[in-house]
């Protein structure tokens, strides 16, 4: 794989999707999944390069006083 400004392109495209639950004590927790919809490759046949991530947050909101 060669390392060069024109062979790659500096923006794509991605899906979205995100799914949890929130609770009456501030806890939450949810999981996201980035789908990359174009390639970051500018070749005509090249190889496809797509972003996929994939994550899960817990946490807890703070109370204001």
């Amino acid at each position: 794989m060669k390392f060069s400004f024109g062979d790659y392109g500096r923006f794509t495209s991605s899906a979205i999707a995100r799914l949890g639950y929130q609770m009456q004590n501030g806890f939450f927790f949810f999981g996201h999944v980035t789908y990359g919809l174009g390639s970051m490759n500018n070749a005509d046949n090249g190889p496809k390069i797509r972003h996929r991530i994939f994550g899960v947050s817990v946490g807890k909101y703070f109370k204001a006083k």
